[in-house]
């Protein structure tokens, strides 16, 4: 109850607003989806009750407007929630895709003068440089969306996040260099494909509310970047 609500709603005061007597406040930061989905309606079945309950033995007729409907206005943008970790991702995602076709195509002349482990460190490190650049463009990309990076690590969240970042990179683009040796680069787009449905449709909700079916999530690495995140 908001300070003062009973004291002003005995006084009859003309510019009393009743809806504004309860107000809620919720936060949604990982698995927003859940926090909509099944948070929210139960808060809406409680306080439809109270708020029914309240009208019926309240002196005064105001009461009787205040429905749990009119909290819908004090939900978080999902757009802001989910930008950070969904699309950001997505687009991670495919910049590991076009990385590898770069760095395949810089490869292809050099093959032939390329001993194998040559070739094998070749392809292991000039991916872990280039993340070293993306991984900052990411940790920067969800700092304008005002995500609280520091935490409570303090100024060491950011190099943290940031590590993250590039460890997500490397797990992402280390296995498109894998799949590019054997799909080919004519075929390598298809399987970012298939990799972004197995991923998003198993990464972004909780564990308890899912089927047995996506236990394969503990081998996506946008599981492990939600949960570390």
């Amino acid at each position: 109850m908001r300070p003062g609500g009973e004291e002003r709603r005995w006084r009859v005061e003309i510019r009393y607003d009743p809806m504004d007597a309860i107000t809620v406040y919720y936060n949604e930061v990982r698995f927003f989806q859940v926090v909509d989905e099944f948070v929210v309606p139960l808060i809406y079945r409680i306080l439809q009750t109270a708020t029914v309950t309240a009208s019926q033995v309240a002196v005064s007729g105001y009461l009787g407007t205040a429905t749990a409907a009119d909290l819908t206005g004090v939900a978080g943008s999902l757009l802001q929630a989910s930008a950070p970790l969904e699309a950001g991702l997505i687009h991670y995602l495919i910049f590991c895709l076009h990385v590898a076709l770069f760095l395949n195509t810089a490869r292809e002349p050099l093959q032939k003068i390329l001993k194998y482990s040559s070739s094998v460190i070749f392809r292991i490190a000039a991916p872990a440089a280039i993340y070293v650049v993306l991984s900052l463009w990411y940790t920067l990309i969800n700092l304008t969306f005002h995500v609280p990076l520091w935490g409570g690590l303090g100024a060491v969240g950011f190099w943290v996040f940031r590590l993250l970042a590039w460890i997500s990179g490397l797990s992402i683009g280390l296995a498109m260099e894998s799949m590019i040796t054997i799909l080919g680069p004519s075929f390598l787009p298809f399987f970012p494909i298939l990799w972004l449905v197995l991923d998003i449709s198993s990464s972004f909700f909780p564990p308890d509310v899912q089927q047995r079916f996506y236990r394969y999530r503990y081998a996506m690495p946008f599981y492990h970047n939600t949960q570390a995140t």
